[in-house]
């Protein structure tokens, strides 16, 4: 029993060592888990032993509420969350005094604190003005006397104000989350997705590859790819949000691109998923009895050209600020590769001559026009890598 006990142990420090040594979502999690013990803890300490109150509860409670958030939605949340409880209070206190503390007072409450819930100030905290009216309402049948009645739902907001005090102060000065390699991470997931279907669409143009089966399901997934656009942006927005009253950004100062530069890269980069997906559309619409065709030497051209920005899609899902110089000018190298396939796509012909650019039916005209369009992304996107590492491009 006793190796069994020691083995156990000895896993678990193991565990928590290398749960601390992580930067990942591990760690995170057990800086909540710290975070919300001790911001609840203290906040039961307070509303029990120094205020007394009538429903101590209400401290943890609010605390563990203003902990789960970024510092800034801490202190707004924190703000709707005292408000929506003072009017359910004092609604209560009000209609109580004024009606009585019986059956019809409570519908009277109810009905009044779901009114005033519907309040757009309130935020996310809408729901709080009815949860505080029922609490007090509570408190105030089970007290004796007007004066004990009212300084018990006094009480209430102490604690309130007490929970959202503690809960704050542990968010600001415990572990004050910091969600920089969200964002990062955010912009590589939407690089990488780009960067698989560039590159399966590319090979299918060279190897001639692009039967119904094939064209269906690259229009599929450009479809998922403005999905993971919006998971992006949202990403990017709750880690540029966590700085903002946030100390640690003096111990981690924004490097790289910064927040202004990944949302400039998410823009470029949903706008070459517009050109993917209209010149997969173009191929979708085909006609399938058209595809044994002359000009084959065109589509391994737009194959090659697609395979160079799947290049530059790839060192994008690697973006990191420490390697930034370096990976900026790989990044110019391909793009520069890029530039030269895409300029001899016009001149570009097949057995019968030029490429027929007129024809609605091919899905020529479209390769090209797109296939431009996203050149002018890439070399915007180099431009944009070459600043923010401190040069300009030459």
């Amino acid at each position: 029993m006793g190796k069994s006990r020691d083995g156990h142990l000895a896993r678990a420090r193991k565990r928590l060592a290398g749960v601390a040594e992580s930067s990942g979502r591990e760690r995170g999690a057990l800086a909540v888990v710290l975070k919300g013990t001790l911001a609840a803890t203290l906040a039961w300490a307070a509303s029990y032993y120094l205020i007394p109150s009538p429903a101590p509860a209400f401290a943890p409670f609010t605390a563990l509420m203003m902990v789960q958030a970024t510092v800034y939605q801490s202190v707004v949340q924190s703000l709707s969350y005292v408000l929506a409880v003072v009017l359910g209070i004092a609604l209560q206190a009000v209609l109580a005094v004024l009606a009585g503390p019986d059956i019809v007072t409570f519908a009277l409450v109810s009905a009044a604190a779901l009114v005033i819930g519907r309040w757009h100030m309130l935020r996310d905290q809408r729901k709080q003005v009815a949860t505080a009216a029922f609490f007090a309402f509570s408190v105030y049948v089970g007290a004796s006397g007007l004066e004990q009645r009212l300084l018990e739902l006094g009480q209430i907001v102490l604690v309130v104000l007490a929970g959202c005090a503690i809960g704050v102060a542990v968010n600001l000065t415990v572990f004050p989350p910091l969600r920089l390699r969200g964002a990062r991470y955010a912009v590589q997931t939407l690089a990488e997705t780009l960067r698989r279907l560039c590159e399966e669409i590319g090979q299918g143009l060279r190897e001639g590859d692009l039967d119904e089966s094939s064209t269906s399901d690259w229009m599929r997934r450009t479809r998922e790819v403005e999905s993971i656009t919006r998971q992006a942006r949202a990403a990017v927005a709750m880690a540029r949000e966590s700085t903002y009253f946030n100390p640690r950004k003096l111990l981690h100062p924004i490097r790289g691109p910064g927040y202004d530069g990944y949302d400039q890269i998410i823009d470029s980069l949903e706008r070459i998923t517009h050109q993917v997906t209209s010149l997969t559309r173009s191929l979708v619409r085909w006609r399938e009895d058209d595809r044994s065709d002359p000009y084959r030497s065109f589509l391994v051209r737009c194959g090659e050209f697609l395979g160079r920005a799947s290049e530059a899609m790839g060192i994008l899902e690697e973006l990191n600020p420490e390697h930034l110089a370096r990976q900026s000018e790989e990044f110019r190298s391909v793009v520069r590769r890029a530039r030269r396939l895409e300029e001899g796509l016009e001149e570009t012909g097949g057995e019968q001559g030029a490429v027929p650019l007129g024809d609605p039916w091919r899905p020529y005209p479209v390769l090209l026009i797109e296939a431009s369009r996203l050149m002018d992304e890439l070399e915007g996107l180099d431009d944009l890598l070459a600043h923010h590492r401190g040069t300009r491009p030459t």
